[in-house]
């Protein structure tokens, strides 16, 4: 087996280190990408949370009303 120079040491470390550089640059813009997906499923998730909290407020007042209505028409009946 040879002994490996020190040009061909520098050129295998230069390979190297860009075949590096872009595998970590597509992997930074996979996890980039990925981060902003799950960013607008959180807020996608968040307004239909918030749109179900208010339909359950105006289901409780309409509720509550009733009640109150239905109390109202048999004390005064």
């Amino acid at each position: 087996m040879s002994r490996v120079t020190t040009k061909e040491l520098d050129t295998r470390l230069k390979t190297f280190i860009d075949h590096n550089c872009k595998e970590h640059k597509q992997l930074h813009a996979r996890v980039t990408e990925l981060g902003d997906a799950v960013k607008e499923n959180r807020t996608f998730f968040t307004d239909r949370l918030d749109r179900l909290d208010n339909r359950i407020w105006m289901i409780m007042a309409l509720t509550f009303t009733t009640f109150i209505t239905l109390f109202a028409s048999l004390m005064f009946a």
